[in-house]
């Protein structure tokens, strides 16, 4: 069980993550078009 337990709290840390990169990469796309179209 302990074993289970601590798989889990490790996937959510992973997907917390996985979470933060996609937000901060979706953002730099974003201003990369954003300044593309600004040139």
């Amino acid at each position: 069980m302990q074993s289970i337990i601590r798989w889990l709290s490790i996937g959510k840390n992973i997907l917390k993550m996985i979470v933060l990169l996609g937000m901060i990469a979706e953002q730099m796309i974003n201003t990369g078009i954003k300044q593309e179209f600004i040139l």
